[in-house]
């Protein structure tokens, strides 16, 4: 079983570099997402930016199962959500509110707002940027982690049951073989119930802790990077197949490679153990507020630099990587300062801070 002070430091580490690469597949300017098949070189350094982008989202319900199962067990629906509605959905809700209206103000001169009289012409426009952001865009994940803890606690008396877990691994596997047979849409965040699994998945894990750790341990370094590379390579393949066959979401992060890639990339985080510079960045305090507010970050950069996106499109795929790296890094640390002076304040609520 795990204790605080064996599996935080660990835990804290994972959060924040898997935030970061969440971060770098928001950021991912838009040329990125063209396709020229013309140069197989350069579709397979997109492939590779691409899939980076893809590895943390399987990791962070994994977390949040481990962090979440020693109190499963007392949580009712009504106990459970009286816990986190102000820590999690009551800041999530605030701040995809604040990015509608910031959306809507940028979308819109004020004299177009005044032009507007139809009140259902604006009432469809906000629940299309509302859609866009809960269904199309950055902030499905905290819908989907509730339906998830909904199902669990729910079933929690089946929460350490090997069939329930195949079940929801059957599920999983469904939405995985999805992309490529194509049975319904193939948009991951669509898939609102194929991430509950890793939720479990981090259930089991909290409850053999010592062993999962021990096991990662164990691990040789040749061996580990052999198998980063090859199921990496692996990935990047199923996902530029799918974008040659025009599949809707190609890279996302519910297909099988890529979550066969996710669990060694976990198990290698594992191995390497707490990181003392990362660990000072307070990751507990901050990782959440990072989550929700690159996005605003990001809408406000792409306003600025709106009339060079184009120029993208033109420039070598080396200068481009730069490009991207320089963009990534200024918006992480922008979001992080931002976050961190907004933790230190009396509006830390919107982060979900207390």
């Amino acid at each position: 079983m795990i204790s605080g002070k064996t599996n935080y430091s660990e835990i804290d580490t994972i959060r924040f570099i898997t935030i970061s690469i969440i971060v770098w597949s928001h950021s991912l300017l838009p040329p990125w997402h063209d396709q020229s098949t013309d140069e197989l070189f350069e579709e397979i350094i997109k492939s590779f930016v691409k899939q980076l982008g893809a590895i943390s989202t399987i990791i962070f319900f994994i977390v949040s199962g481990i962090l979440m199962r020693s109190k499963l067990q007392e949580y009712s629906l009504k106990g459970y959500f009286n816990e986190r509605i102000p820590v999690v959905y009551g800041p999530w809700l605030f701040i995809v509110c604040f990015n509608v209206l910031l959306i809507m103000f940028h979308q819109l001169s004020q004299q177009d707002l005044l032009a507007i009289r139809s009140v259902s012409t604006i009432v469809k426009s906000i629940y299309a940027i509302v859609i866009g952001l809960i269904v199309y865009g950055p902030y499905w994940f905290v819908l989907t982690y509730l339906v998830g803890m909904v199902v669990l606690i729910y079933f929690k008396r089946y929460s350490s049951n090997v069939y329930f877990g195949l079940v929801l691994g059957a599920i999983t596997l469904f939405y995985a073989l999805n992309f490529h047979f194509e049975w319904i849409d193939t948009l991951h965040s669509k898939a609102i119930l194929a991430y509950t699994f890793f939720i479990w998945l981090g259930f089991q894990f909290h409850s053999h802790w010592k062993e999962i750790l021990a096991k990662a341990k164990k691990i040789t370094w040749p061996i580990m990077f052999i198998m980063m590379l090859v199921f990496f390579s692996i990935a990047c393949y199923e996902g530029y197949i799918l974008s040659l066959n025009d599949v809707r979401d190609p890279f996302a992060s519910n297909r099988i490679t890529n979550i066969i890639f996710s669990l060694i990339f976990f198990m290698l985080l594992l191995k390497i153990g707490p990181i003392r510079i990362i660990n000072n960045l307070r990751p507990r305090k901050i990782v959440y507020g990072i989550y929700l507010i690159n996005s605003i970050v990001l809408l406000e950069l792409t306003v600025i630099f709106k009339k060079y996106i184009d120029y993208f499109y033109f420039v070598d795929i080396w200068v481009l990587l730069a490009l991207q790296l320089v963009f990534f890094s200024v918006t992480l640390i922008l979001t992080y300062l931002i976050v961190y002076f907004i933790n230190n304040s009396s509006l830390r609520w919107i982060i979900g801070s207390r």
